[in-house]
């Protein structure tokens, strides 16, 4: 089984052009960071667990294309200027291209990220590959249905049961099943499926 994470930025940047994987310095990329690390030392860069980041400003970025820094977010914007900006560059498209080929996408992306890509229309498509959401209430309803769907909880009661901030939930959730693959293998993500 191969897997691929749609990670989203964060706010604080390196301030070089530098590989995008290594661009973003916020909490939620640094635990995804870690997370990747520990697979990656294991299995080799980007091998079973690859990564594909989806900026506001560039679309979909592979780990290791380098990315100057930039001060752009859809967060606040109006809803159908975030959808003119995703038709533009194509994101869903290319957010398609980048996960075909995978057995397993895990997806750690808040609703500001969420709403715009329309996946409820597509991803059911996508079988017998597999989803796997690390969603809060907010981000539920943009998440799709279908047999190939499965959601992680990551609101409020899970980050207090888990000590950390909402914010980093997720990704703190994701580095953790990081640990457990490189531990376990393949296997600890098939489990992780059929547990979500």
């Amino acid at each position: 089984m191969n897997a691929i994470v749609i990670a989203q930025p964060t706010k604080r940047k390196q301030l070089d052009p530098t590989p995008a994987w290594r661009l973003y310095r916020g909490s939620q990329q640094l635990l995804v960071q870690q997370g990747l690390e520990a697979v990656w030392a294991r299995y080799g860069f980007r091998q079973l667990i690859d990564e594909v980041i989806l900026s506001p400003w560039h679309g979909p970025l592979e780990p290791d294309q380098v990315v100057a820094p930039y001060d752009f977010t859809w967060k606040g914007r109006p809803r159908a200027e975030v959808a003119e900006i995703v038709a533009k560059m194509g994101a869903v498209e290319r957010l398609q291209d980048a996960v075909r080929g995978f057995d397993l996408v895990l997806v750690l992306l808040s609703k500001v990220y969420l709403a715009p890509l329309r996946l409820p229309t597509w991803v059911p498509a996508t079988a017998p590959q597999r989803w796997l959401f690390f969603a809060s209430g907010e981000g539920l309803p943009f998440v799709p249905g279908g047999a190939n769907v499965r959601v992680i909880a990551a609101g409020t009661p899970e980050a207090r049961r888990e000590g950390v901030k909402v914010l980093d939930l997720k990704a703190h959730l994701f580095r953790r099943l990081c640990l457990d693959v490189a531990a376990e293998g393949a296997s600890a993500l098939i489990n992780k499926w059929k547990e979500g």
